[in-house]
């Protein structure tokens, strides 16, 4: 059944009390979205909303006194019926209070998908492991939601608009070109997760008056940045529309407020970072850019960045452009679209050092576990890979 007369705009599943021995006393819980690819090892989140596997306490009471909910979080399978266990959305009762919208739970799961793929090609450019996902289709929310008060399944996308209500008939299915349920997400270790959420917090809990909309729009643009370039069976131009967004999504986060951005202000930008090796913080290569064709000495960071814009205009621009434009090192297998992740986190940290003025890396706890993955190693290893 479709109509256009229903309340789409917020999804609110039936509420129950959790019980005493749940993490969050006397707070009423509903479950938003699915992330069907993608797997939980603990709860993360905050008395607001929070990211849990499907057996979760919290789950498990909504199930009690909902078969739409039980229907719709048990009845995920991948495309050869066998079994898969969800992520689960879910935000607390008194979230309605400061949460407007979807916007908060988008941005919330923006950086939970952003700081696990950064983490990911550390880890696999310091030592070749693939132990967090690369992309975040990973991340994606189901294109199904539960109803008002968790009845029917509304299905809503540009496409189509739609209501069902036979729960006996759902089958969930995670995306087949994903490896389903590869990953578990687990917060241990990841202080950039940790960091950014605190931003989260003084915008949507505190309601900070700091102007945070770059960031966001940001993580918004790096994520499509990460999405898997497979739109036409990923060709090299699937690779180079990705090398694009990156761009995009670092000259949004360093934009200068009153003026245009442009390479040279990116550049000048990503030389904020400290590095404390100095292989990676003295200034060996020479680049040039501009009308006038200027050249400046830069360091390893603000190089890959000059190849990663190159490589961009090449393919955006209806230059001639060829598989050997991605690579990097085929020796090391790293091709031009790794930069963007490690690129990006740099430039994280110079946008928060400008919008805190107190360094990124001086968190007491923050990086102090992170150093044998941190960026680093990583760039370390593809500066030596050649």
């Amino acid at each position: 059944m479709v109509g256009n007369t229903l309340d789409f705009t917020l999804i609110i599943v039936y509420l129950v009390e959790i019980n005493k021995y749940l993490p969050y006393t006397n707070i009423m819980w509903n479950l938003a979205y699915i992330l069907p690819n993608i797997q939980m090892g603990m709860s993360i989140g905050n008395e607001y909303v929070a990211f849990v596997p499907d057996s979760d306490e919290r789950i498990n009471l909504i199930i009690e006194h909902n078969h739409f909910v039980k229907a719709f979080v048990k009845g995920f399978t991948d495309q050869f019926r066998r079994p898969i266990c969800p992520t689960c959305l879910i935000i607390s009762d008194k979230a309605y209070k400061k949460l407007n919208g979807t916007d908060a739970l988008l941005s919330y799961r923006n950086i939970l998908a952003i700081s696990n793929i950064i983490k990911g090609y550390e880890i696999a450019l310091e030592c070749g492991r693939n132990t967090h996902p690369k992309f975040s289709d990973y991340f994606d929310f189901y294109p199904i939601e539960l109803g008002k008060n968790g009845q029917g399944f509304i299905t809503k996308s540009p496409s189509v608009l739609g209501l069902d209500d036979e729960p006996e008939k759902f089958r969930g299915q995670s995306t087949p070109g994903l490896a389903a349920n590869m990953y578990t997400i687990t917060e241990d270790h990841n202080p950039l997760f940790q960091k950014l959420t605190k931003i989260w917090n003084e915008t949507y809990i505190n309601r900070s008056k700091k102007s945070t909309l770059p960031f966001y729009r940001s993580l918004e643009m790096a994520y499509q940045a990460s999405t898997m370039p497979y739109e036409n069976r990923s060709t090299i131009y699937d690779y180079g529309t990705k090398l694009s967004l990156w761009v995009s999504s670092i000259e949004i986060l360093l934009h200068p407020k009153n003026e245009k951005v442009r390479l040279s202000t990116v550049i000048e930008s990503l030389g904020k970072y400290h590095f404390a090796l100095p292989e990676l913080r003295n200034k060996y290569y020479r680049v040039r850019y501009g009308k006038n064709k200027k050249t400046v000495s830069v360091n390893f960071s603000q190089k890959l960045y000059k190849i990663l814009y190159d490589t961009r205009n090449k393919f955006l621009h209806g230059e001639v452009a060829s598989i050997k434009d991605l690579i990097y090192s085929k020796k090391k297998k790293i091709i031009v679209n790794h930069f963007g992740p490690i690129l990006y986190k740099i430039a994280l940290s110079v946008y928060l050092d400008d919008l805190y003025e107190i360094p990124f890396e001086e968190e007491p706890t923050s990086w102090s576990d992170y150093d044998k993955f941190n960026i680093n190693q990583a760039l370390l290893n593809i500066k030596r890979s050649k």
